[in-house]
């Protein structure tokens, strides 16, 4: 099978990260890939398609483009990684086009349902973006189950909108929706799901596909070679997290409260990403680890942990905590979205209420005192949880599965996947 990835960038962030797994993954299990995307990562080893590559008649609209008004090149510069992202699959005829996030390269939100009047499609969404009139979390605001209009309480937040536009963004996605050809969606956990069915997807092809992390790579180091290995000294309490203050949504500042309520100034914090926020001297030890793009050293800060917290306020499922469950470490996370499907509460990690500074601390408390014994087991049993439910080749294989069943629907007929893999044709 020829599978084309189309996303706004390889590699970088949680779903770039994400997508890329799973293309070594299809590439693993033989599929052919390519890969179709407006920022290219240059060392890449599949065959890149750069969206932004223009035709002799592209390159003539953007120098036009230069000289009209932000809104009108934005158009522009839409309409011809459009052109080309459709020449691209003309040339190369992929059996399908399996979409990630398209909102990091301002690429338009009906390309998929274009595309998949020409070629099965099948868009992986990391949040709610595609069904919604602009936002990538709503944050609790459900107007995207009936219509997003110019109250909305997201359009100043990533990715930002004009409010004069979400109404109508809203609209065209959802008509894109209703006249798409062959498209199924996929998401990595089933609040995502279960989202996207409240809105403009319902009846559509929705299948829950979990995420997935190489446990080649990620996978436990004996917990003082770690810390020995980045000079931590024995004895104290480790925690590893990736909130980092660039990024409110990750929870950074209920995470650095919960840390002053606890009142162990011995504790360290290692932090992955970002840089160290100021004011927090002398209330814990906050070392800043800073962008890892190396999977060795970051298999080694999360073996150096008790614990991996994410104090997150709104998520998908995070990578981070399938990289510490693989690395057998337990992770402390908020219970929102499908952060819950990530962690089995008591077993391989605790959910604590989204925003309880104080229940966070109490829970930190609770693993740092913890029992070498039941900590040891607990590590053991992360690590047997990730390759029960993350192993790049059963989430590779599902996918295939749904590319063949995207590729055989017909427009008389409409299959809709439920979370457990279970299959229901009806009449469309």
């Amino acid at each position: 099978m020829k599978v084309m990835l189309l996303s706004d960038v390889q590699r970088k962030g949680g779903a770039g990260i994400a997508a890329h797994r799973l293309a070594l993954a299809f590439s693993a299990q033989g599929q052919e890939v390519l890969w179709a995307t407006p920022h290219p990562d240059p060392v890449s080893p599949f065959q890149t398609i750069n969206c932004r590559e223009f035709s002799t008649t592209g390159r003539a609209a953007r120098r036009i483009a230069l000289t009209l008004r932000p809104g009108q090149r934005r158009a522009v510069d839409r309409q011809a990684i459009t052109r080309r992202v459709l020449d691209a699959v003309r040339t190369h005829r992929p059996d399908v086009v399996h979409v990630h996030n398209l909102h990091g390269a301002d690429l338009p939100a009906t390309l998929p349902a274009e595309l998949s009047r020409r070629v099965a499609v099948v868009w992986t969404l990391h949040d709610m973006w595609a069904f919604t009139g602009t936002c990538a979390y709503s944050m609790g605001c459900r107007q995207f189950e009936s219509a997003c209009d110019g109250a909305c309480p997201m359009a100043d937040s990533y990715p930002v909108s004009e409010r004069s536009q979400v109404s109508r963004q809203f609209v065209q996605r959802r008509q894109a929706f209703d006249d798409a050809g062959r498209i199924a969606f996929a998401t990595p956990s089933r609040w995502l799901a279960d989202e996207a069915q409240r809105g403009m997807l319902s009846g559509h092809d929705v299948r829950v596909i979990h995420n997935c992390v190489e446990l080649d790579r990620y996978k436990p180091i004996e917990r003082s070679a770690a810390r020995e290995a980045l000079d931590l000294p024995k004895g104290r309490p480790v925690l590893v997290s990736a909130a980092t203050p660039g990024d409110p949504r990750k929870g950074a500042e209920v995470l650095y409260k919960a840390l002053a309520l606890l009142g162990r100034p011995n504790t360290i914090l290692l932090q992955l990403g970002g840089e160290k926020p100021t004011g927090l001297a002398g209330k814990w030890d906050h070392r800043v680890l800073g962008d890892i793009h190396d999977p060795r050293l970051m298999r080694l800060a999360y073996s150096a942990g008790d614990a991996h917290v994410l104090p997150t306020l709104a998520d998908n499922l995070p990578n981070t905590l399938l990289e510490a469950a693989a690395c057998g470490v337990p992770s402390i996370g908020s219970d929102v979205g499908g952060v819950g499907e990530a962690i089995v509460d008591g077993q391989t990690g605790w959910l604590v209420p989204p925003g309880d500074a104080e229940a966070l601390a109490q829970r930190i408390g609770l693993v740092i005192d913890e029992p070498v014994d039941s900590a040891a087991e607990r590590r053991r049993a992360c690590r047997v949880f990730a390759e029960s439910n993350f192993a790049p080749t059963n989430q590779a294989r599902r996918y295939v599965e749904l590319f063949t069943d995207t590729i055989g629907q017909s427009t008389a007929s409409r299959i809709s996947f439920n979370s457990d893999g279970g299959t229901n044709r009806e009449a469309a």
